[in-house]
């Protein structure tokens, strides 16, 4: 068995909790069909698809780009979040935010097939926020 290629997106941000500065984290719950890990509160994320190597030429420079493109698609796939960078601080992101009906289908779209990505961003006139994304941690799980 050959681990395959997949990423994660720990998505954080600010919030105050009885005036206290804290973080919310953003957390999807896997389908209880799923033959892993079934039914568990997990980061968005998921395996790489070829296409994500085409969508990260525009970041070649980022020796992280193809993962971040992986991640930035899975976590719009999974959870309807689509990060682009901060018009203000290209390190910082914020969320697209599309109306109920476009959003779930262009996550069905990007689900279906990853090379939709790419049409998704050109629509909104968009670019992935990779540059708003760090590197953390390999694991490498066994199916």
């Amino acid at each position: 068995m050959h681990p395959r290629l997949s990423a994660s997106v720990v998505l954080l941000r600010p919030a105050k909790c009885n005036g206290i500065s804290k973080f919310q984290v953003l957390m999807a719950q896997r389908s209880s069909t799923m033959n892993s890990f079934s039914s568990m509160f997990v980061f968005p994320g998921g395996v790489h698809e070829d296409k994500d190597e085409q969508d990260a030429i525009p970041f070649i420079k980022d020796r992280d780009a193809v993962s971040k493109i992986t991640g930035l698609r899975e976590l719009f796939e999974e959870a309807g979040v689509l990060l682009v960078p901060n018009r203000n601080d290209p390190n910082m992101s914020h969320a697209v935010r599309l109306d109920s009906e476009n959003n779930v289908k262009w996550q069905h779209l990007v689900h279906e097939n990853a090379s939709n990505f790419a049409p998704l961003l050109k629509h909104l006139n968009a670019v992935p926020a990779v540059s708003s994304l760090h590197y953390w941690v390999t694991f490498t799980t066994v199916s």
